[in-house]
């Protein structure tokens, strides 16, 4: 009899380990997915498959699509790596293709925009984070591929995970440098250049040569409010114009896409090949710019330098209408 009461007893205290084991390992699971795929107090949640669930709905990632990361730097000369280390970024764009509707958009990140930017330290691994402006992830590094790959993953950990496939960081002289290989590019002037370029009047319509390029892109101290968003707004706009030069131009001569990657080549950092690079450049002839997109957010003066701060549901609904499609 008390054989079989050890043997009952064996039995349910195997049967209570099992039930606690199961326990643990559910809710540990429930406790990991939340770090890992989302946070639901944000109302977005992101299961293993990479399909996302917000406001009710679920959403799968598109096929066929890929990213380029365009990296322009504070700097003007081309340089060794170990000149551009302490480079930031003046200006972030992810262009985003989509291969099967042959269109593409391209996200203008604010360069204030305040996140944890990953670290890295003196011998190029990760460090963890520090809380400042994305344009920080740039100087981290050497100024090479490293600091590329840095600010890559601060732009995919902003737009909640979305892959960077490559990217191509870019110095001053190359703007002025393709601006002048495509002919110019054409603006209306809509601020007052007149105390930083007088050559660049209010009101006017001018096809912009190299440095004129380069000072209506970069320019902000004395020019018009002075604040990066109206600059991000001249940028939208160069951008517009450079994209029609480009098409104008490929369409006389299809060998632009290779000459004007090759004129560039002394400012750059990509890891692509420049091959790689003309074919890419070779899109844009062919497939269909639907807008340049910036990041909702709000600006303020913090404590240091300027502070934009984005609005998480705007940012959520952004980078699901570019990168992701209803779950029919």
């Amino acid at each position: 009899m008390k054989s079989r009461r050890r043997s009952y007893l064996k039995l349910g205290v195997a049967l209570l380990l099992a039930l606690a084991a199961f326990a643990l390992l559910y809710f540990g699971m429930k406790f990991l997915e939340g770090k890992m795929f989302g946070a639901e107090e944000e109302g977005l949640v992101q299961d293993s498959f990479g399909q996302i669930t917000f406001e009710g709905k679920t959403y799968k990632p598109k096929s066929q699509m890929s990213t380029m990361l365009v990296i322009g730097l504070d700097t003007y000369t081309a340089g060794t790596e170990d000149e551009r280390g302490d480079a930031m970024s003046d200006f972030l764009a992810l262009v985003a293709f989509d291969k099967n509707e042959e269109t593409y958009k391209i996200i203008h990140i604010n360069r204030d925009t305040m996140m944890d930017v990953p670290v890295l330290g003196a011998f190029g691994d990760p460090a963890g984070t520090s809380y400042q402006q994305i344009a920080w992830a740039h100087s981290y590094g050497s100024g090479g591929d490293d600091s590329c790959r840095n600010t890559a993953d601060a732009v995919s950990e902003l737009l909640l995970g979305v892959t960077v496939d490559n990217y191509v960081s870019v110095t001053m002289d190359a703007v002025s440098t393709l601006n002048d290989h495509i002919g110019g590019v054409e603006v209306k002037v809509t601020e007052d250049f007149s105390k930083v370029d007088p050559s660049l009047v209010m009101g006017e319509r001018i096809r912009l040569t190299g440095e004129q390029a380069v000072t209506y892109v970069r320019a902000r101290g004395s020019v018009g409010d002075e604040t990066n968003l109206s600059r991000m707004e001249r940028q939208k706009k160069y951008m517009h114009a450079l994209v029609d030069s480009l098409e104008a131009a490929y369409a006389k001569d299809s060998s632009v896409a290779t000459s004007a990657v090759e004129a560039v080549e002394d400012y750059i950092v990509t890891d692509c090949t420049l091959g790689e690079l003309a074919d890419l450049a070779s899109d844009f002839s062919s497939f269909t710019l639907e807008g340049i997109i910036s990041p909702e957010g709000e600006s303020k003066v913090g404590e240091r330098y300027m502070e934009h701060t984005l609005d998480e549901d705007a940012l959520t609904k952004m980078v699901i209408d570019i990168f992701y499609k209803e779950v029919e």
